[in-house]
């Protein structure tokens, strides 16, 4: 081989060398600073961007290719994730004014913020309408929020609305969340909880939590769909491990009532510790609750009554206020107002204020005085409609005793039997002893039905009213009496048993 064709070889072997290095620097670059929105899901999200890594990359790829566009974006989404603004907006007007629409709008947001440029509304506007004309969906989702807030526009809902129902068509998870908020609360939109439903669980399974808080919502009360609290538990628990609050308060509510899945106070209180001390006005509610009643960990009432003096008018304070009034415990007793916080807390759908309240107003614990079945039967109704296991099992034998409700024993039955499942243990030995009543009754029936049948042998001839108006048998051997046994009675023992026709 001469030296020539040698040379050649060795040239196209160092080229593909080098593109293959340049191949992997590039998809690096990508991986590290990319984002996901524009590439197919590869990338990270900007807060989770690691800048120097990610600036060593792009910042190789750029060096060797300066008209990678795309690479040229993540350089300067690198520097913004550091927060040297300046160094990031030169790579970031390059790829904007090539039309890169994700870089568009990084210009826009950088107008917006004043990163590397005197802060510029207008010209920020102008930056996320020029992305939305390149087709970026996103860019219409931030065009809703300018006209919502009347920034460098007038405030406009209606058409804040319409930017958000375009890029909620266009798939964007966030977009989709608003939306579904927005029927469900009737906000700009007809109310209409069915498509509210719909789109939270097409923003919820692309992962966004307060759409996974939402369609929960919309399971554990029946909004636009069937009741499901085991399903409406698993999405509270994506909204969870997607750091949504609404959501992780949510389910500690569940695991403390053991509504949807089992009772769970240890983790409920895990859930919420962090969430109080965070500000969360009723995750602090419920957390003093659990201190107070020592759920899921020790009792400490010091920290329970500051808590509730940092939840302001939350319902779910209202109901702890309440329950230390009633009791007395570390403030002045006071049964009245007690109860009357309870029932306000219970009013506002705090759903364990109505069953405390129900149980106040059932007459237990020493309250005859405060008794009234009618409001006890009320609370319970709403409570066990939430499938509140305790609630379930109040009402159910309740229903069996046609206790200040009128009795339906079917229905009871199947209101114990669902508590029982739920872990309430007295709901199943209550369910057993009225179908032991109930076989009992059946058997006693089944013994006047042969009774019966034997009184009518022996009254073959039926039976005669006697001169004192009572009945007697008229049989083959002339009038006797009998006993309801069908056993005769000497006649001045005569009994006031009816004959059957």
């Amino acid at each position: 081989m001469s030296r020539r064709a040698i040379s050649v070889l060795v040239s196209v072997a160092a080229a593909a060398f080098w593109a293959a290095e340049a191949a992997a620097d590039r998809e690096t670059c990508a991986r590290l600073a990319g984002d996901p929105r524009v590439t197919g899901g590869v990338g990270v999200a900007f807060d989770d961007i690691s800048p120097r890594r990610a600036i060593a990359a792009c910042r190789a790829v750029v060096l060797a290719d300066p008209d990678d566009i795309e690479s040229s974006f993540r350089l300067g989404r690198s520097y913004l994730a550091a927060g040297t603004h300046a160094s990031a907006l030169p790579h970031i007007r390059r790829a904007a004014e090539a039309d890169y629409p994700v870089a568009v709008l990084a210009l826009g947001l950088s107008y917006l913020n004043g990163w590397g440029v005197p802060e510029d509304p207008a010209r920020a506007l102008e930056a996320f309408e020029r992305a939305h004309d390149l087709g970026f969906a996103y860019a219409t989702m931030d065009l809703a929020w300018f006209h919502l807030n009347g920034v460098a526009v007038p405030a406009d809902e209606a058409r804040a609305v319409a930017y958000y129902r375009e890029a909620a068509e266009a798939g964007v998870a966030a977009a989709q969340a608003e939306m579904a908020s927005r029927f469900m609360r009737g906000a700009g939109v007809a109310e209409d909880d069915a498509e509210g439903y719909r789109l939270a669980v097409r923003a919820a399974d692309q992962g966004n939590g307060f759409a996974a808080y939402l369609a929960g919502f919309a399971l554990e009360r029946g909004l636009g769909v069937g009741r499901d609290l085991a399903t409406a538990a698993k999405r509270y628990e994506e909204a969870a491990e997607a750091g949504e609050q609404n959501g992780t308060v949510s389910l500690a509510k569940m695991l403390a009532e053991g509504r949807g899945l089992p009772a769970d106070p240890a983790r409920a209180r895990a859930l919420l510790a962090p969430l109080a001390e965070a500000g969360n006005a009723e995750a602090r509610a419920w957390m003093a609750r659990f201190l107070v009643l020592g759920l899921g960990g020790p009792t400490d009432l010091p920290g329970a009554l500051a808590l509730i003096e940092q939840s302001g008018d939350e319902p779910a304070a209202q109901h702890v206020r309440g329950l230390l009034a009633w009791s007395g415990n570390g403030v002045a007793q006071d049964r009245p107002g007690g109860l009357s916080l309870i029932r306000a807390a219970a009013d506002a759908g705090v759903v364990q204020a109505q069953v405390d309240a129900a149980s106040i107003l059932g007459g237990r614990n020493g309250a005859a005085e405060f008794r009234d079945d009618r409001a006890a039967v009320a609370y319970l109704e709403r409570a066990a409609a939430r499938e509140h296991p305790r609630a379930m099992a109040m009402l159910g034998l309740r229903l069996t005793e046609g206790s200040g409700i009128a009795r339906d024993v079917g229905r009871g039955l199947a209101l114990l039997d669902k508590a029982a499942a739920a872990g309430v243990a007295s709901a199943g030995e209550a369910a057993d002893l009225v179908r032991q009543r109930q076989e009992r009754a059946r058997r006693l029936a089944e013994l006047d039905a042969e009774r019966c049948a034997l009184q009518i042998a022996l009254c073959n001839r039926g039976c005669t009213e006697g001169a004192d108006g009572r009945l007697i048998y008229n049989t083959r051997d002339g009038q006797f009496w009998f006993r309801s046994d069908g056993r005769l009675v000497p006649e001045d023992e005569a009994p006031d048993y009816g004959c059957p026709q």
